[in-house]
């Protein structure tokens, strides 16, 4: 029988979800420019496009270290991790500096670890465990 997956893990990936939703926002009016026209979103609009793809890239990261989260817990803490350091250099390029989006990131994998630690699931079945 497949072990459930950890509470810890569970709520790292919905914390996830609503993060991952909210740089999505972002990503699309980087391309799309929706947002008013103010000073800062013209900056904003105004970095190069390999950027404003790392942050389309960071966004899908997230997107699959959610699912990750829910099937396997440590595959789901290291593409948190992935997560995390894509948003890092996402927001450098994007604001010149880490906002607190990366800082509750951070504290997303650091959740995540707590769940992959008490996992019982592993990268593998073990056939020790019996079938699933």
């Amino acid at each position: 029988m497949q072990a459930k997956t950890p509470f810890a893990s569970r709520l790292a990936a919905l914390f996830l979800a609503v993060l991952v939703a909210m740089h999505l926002l972002v990503t699309l009016d980087l391309f799309f420019k929706f947002f008013p026209a103010t000073p800062e979103f013209l900056t904003m609009w105004g970095i190069s496009v390999w950027a404003k793809l790392l942050w389309a890239a960071t966004c899908a990261l997230g997107a699959v270290a959610v699912l990750f989260l829910y099937r396997r817990a440590w595959l789901g803490f290291f593409a948190s991790i992935v997560f995390c350091v894509g948003l890092y250099f996402a927001s450098v390029q994007l604001w010149g500096a880490v906002k607190g989006g990366f800082w509750l990131a951070v504290g997303v994998a650091v959740l995540a670890l707590v769940g992959a630690v008490r996992s019982n699931n592993s990268f593998k079945p073990n056939p020790l465990r019996g079938s699933a």
